[in-house]
C-alpha cells in the first residue's frame, strides 16, 4: 500500500491540484490514499473527501492542514475534524492533538520554514510536541532532507514522507509505503506509532542537489521582475498545464530513504 502525506489543492494559496487530475494520477500511481494538506484551510480536504466518497471509492482521502505559526513556520495536522486556529507551535499541537491528529513537521529544516531551522527555536522543546517528522520531501534540498534523516536515526523520531505536491504530476514523488493492505489511515498511525514495518520511498536525489521548484519564476511576483497582477492566474494555468503535461507522462522512480523494521514481524 501506498500513500502520499502532503499535497495541496487549489484551496491553497500556490496550489493547483484539481480533483480529477489527482484522481487520474493515483490510479496510474496505484496510490491507495492521499493526505489533502492545504496551507491553513480544511475546505479543499473536505470537499476532496466528499466526492471520492460518493464517487471514486478506491482512494480514500484524509483531511489535513499545512498550518502557518507567527513565526512564518509550518506544522502538518493530520486526520482533522475542524480547521487549525492557534498560530503558536504549543497551542496547534494541543489542537491536533485534541481532535485525534498526528503533529507532523514538514520539511523541518527549511531554511525559509522548517520549524527545526529556526535559530531561534530548541529542539529539545519541539520534539516532545509532535508525532513524526517528514525525512523527505523533494522540494528540499539534499542537505536539508540529510538533517532530518539524521535527526531521526539520532533520536528515534518516528519518519513519515510526503511530495509537497502542488501540482498533479507531482504526487508520488515521496510516498509511505506498508506492505499490508488496511484502512489508510489506520496504517499511518501504525507506522507512526511504529507498530509495523514501513518504508519511505523518493526520487533520487544526489549529494548537494537542490529542492524542486514549487512553480515557474516567471510568475513569481518577486525581486526586479513583477508580473501583473491581472495576468498571474492565467500564467498559473499555463504553467499548470505545461508541468502536468511534461512531468506527468512518466512515473516516478522511487527508491528508499527511510526504512523501519517491526522487531515483532
Amino acid at each position: 500500500m501506498r500513500i502520499e502525506l502532503h499535497l495541496h489543492t487549489t484551496w491553497s494559496h500556490d496550489g493547483q491540484v484539481k480533483y480529477s487530475g489527482l484522481v487520474k494520477r493515483c490510479r496510474r500511481l496505484g496510490l491507495a490514499a492521499v493526505a489533502v494538506t492545504d496551507h491553513d484551510t480544511i475546505d479543499g480536504a473536505l470537499r476532496f473527501q466528499e466526492w471520492t466518497k460518493t464517487g471514486i471509492r478506491e482512494l480514500q482521502i484524509m483531511v489535513g492542514e499545512e498550518r502557518t505559526l507567527e513565526n512564518g513556520r509550518h506544522v502538518i495536522g493530520l486526520f482533522l475534524k475542524r480547521a487549525i486556529q492557534a498560530r503558536v507551535l504549543e497551542e496547534v499541537a494541543a489542537e491536533i492533538h485534541e481532535q485525534g491528529g498526528l503533529c507532523i513537521l514538514p520539511h523541518p529544516f527549511r531554511l525559509r520554514d522548517g520549524v527545526l531551522a529556526d535559530p531561534s527555536v530548541r529542539t529539545e522543546r519541539v520534539l516532545p510536541l509532535i508525532d513524526a517528522i517528514e525525512v523527505f520531501n523533494p522540494k528540499c534540498s539534499w542537505t536539508e532532507n540529510e538533517h532530518a534523516r539524521k535527526a531521526i536515526v539520532e533520536r528515534g523520531i518516528p519518519a513519515v514522507g510526503g511530495s509537497d505536491a502542488h501540482y498533479e504530476a507531482d504526487a508520488g514523488e515521496a510516498l509511505l509505503e506498508v506492505d499490508m493492505d488496511q484502512d489508510a489511515e489506520q496504517a499511518v498511525r501504525d507506522a507512526v506509532a511504529q507498530k509495523i514495518s514501513h518504508r519511505i520511498i523518493g526520487v533520487p536525489q544526489h549529494d548537494g542537489g537542490k529542492g524542486r521548484s514549487y512553480a515557474a519564476s516567471y510568475y513569481r511576483r518577486r525581486g526586479s521582475f513583477r508580473m501583473p497582477t491581472a495576468l498571474v492566474p492565467l500564467a498559473r494555468k499555463a504553467y499548470r498545464l505545461y508541468r502536468n503535461t511534461m512531468h506527468g507522462s512518466q512515473l516516478p522512480k522511487h527508491e528508499i530513504k527511510f526504512e523501519y523494521e517491526q522487531a515483532n514481524r
